[in-house]
């Protein structure tokens, strides 16, 4: 198996240890989650420290949606320990 598809199964497996179902998560529950302000943590996606993926509406005149990317938090994390 490459490292690649290795690192994906190994983060989606923390992130189901926690009890989550999806890879991603709105700003406003991961601010509750690590106990910081929604605002925050906008900002710090705006700043490239928060990775995440934007989801673009198939309706017209909707704005598109920001999630946090909890794989690749999940990966940071295991660097940032490594």
């Amino acid at each position: 198996m490459e490292n690649g598809n290795l690192d994906l199964l190994v983060a989606l497996d923390e992130i189901q240890q926690l009890g989550l179902q999806v890879p991603v998560m709105r700003a406003t529950k991961f601010a509750e989650a690590v106990g910081c302000s929604a605002s925050a943590i906008t900002s710090a996606m705006d700043r490239g420290e928060i990775p995440y993926v934007q989801l673009t509406p198939t309706r017209p005149g909707k704005r598109p949606t920001r999630y946090i990317n909890l794989i690749a938090i999940a990966k940071l994390c295991r660097e940032a320990a490594a």
